[in-house]
């Protein structure tokens, strides 16, 4: 009697956590579908106004990622203190 009674909770154990990825998996595609969307916006606004395009990219940059004006200053603020010879040790592409 008890191995059925464990065996029954193993199940519903098993049936919540199957329930609980699916909404994690929800959650992701609802969140990629966003972010595309942001993307599409910007395309949109780039080609329609291409004097504005600067603008456009860096708020595109703040939406998707979901960082604050904060933390992309921080992250420039990083970047400026890495000194030349670092810098060119990584090549161009940085």
């Amino acid at each position: 009697m008890l191995a059925v009674s464990s065996i029954q909770k193993v199940v519903t154990i098993g049936k919540e956590e199957k329930a609980w990825e699916h909404c994690k998996m929800i959650k992701e595609i609802v969140a990629v579908v966003g972010d595309a969307a942001i993307v599409a916006d910007s395309i949109y606004k780039i080609v329609d106004d291409p004097n504005n395009s600067v603008m456009t990219i860096l708020n595109t940059l703040l939406l998707v990622g979901q960082c604050s004006a904060d933390e992309y200053a921080s992250m420039a603020a990083a970047r400026r203190d890495i000194s030349d010879e670092t810098i060119k040790a990584f090549g161009p592409v940085f």
